[in-house]
């Protein structure tokens, strides 16, 4: 996305949104954090805690309230995505707070992962880079995945891409 963003905002959009390609890597951050908002917070859910994930998201809406409040003026459309971006880093670190002290294994791999959309604010290549070596790691290494998790994810992988039409010669050759 961030690679393609120039051609998108200049070409496509004729260079009306210049604002929305500046806080591109910031928006793109805060959704990726909130896409694991959505996923971190199933784990309470079937746990019989959803008041804890009102709780975070609660939280997270105040603080995005009150940093809107300060950071709104004197940053305009850049401060509304900073201000977003830091409640949906609150809402998932309360959710991740409450799963730990409910016993919820992070392993290395799920720190990771966490911890990666900030480096979509350093640029496309940078963050390009940064995805070339955790999945180099995650398929190659012996940090971020187990030998049985890469099996699993091989296996779903031959399942639904063997649905493509000659991509079986193509996985078995």
């Amino acid at each position: 996305m961030l690679v393609a963003s120039p051609l998108l905002f200049g070409w496509a959009f004729r260079g009306k949104f210049d604002g929305g390609l500046a806080v591109l890597p910031w928006t793109l951050t805060y959704c990726s954090w909130f896409a694991m908002v959505m996923i971190v917070q199933n784990y309470l859910w079937c746990a019989e805690k959803a008041y804890l994930c009102s709780v975070a998201l609660g939280t997270g809406l105040v603080v995005n309230i009150g940093l809107n409040l300060l950071l709104l003026p004197p940053l305009g459309l850049l401060g509304a995505v900073l201000a977003t971006t830091t409640a949906n880093l609150v809402a998932l670190g309360l959710i991740c707070l409450f799963l730990a002290r409910m016993g919820f294994p992070f392993d290395p791999g799920v720190r990771v992962v966490l911890g990666l959309p900030p480096v979509l604010c350093l640029g496309p290549w940078i963050a390009m880079s940064v995805l070339v070596v955790v999945a180099a790691e995650a398929a190659l290494g012996k940090h971020l995945l187990t030998p049985e998790e890469r099996d699993e994810i091989a296996a779903g992988a031959r399942k639904y891409l063997g649905r493509l039409p000659g991509f079986h010669r193509v996985w078995t050759a």
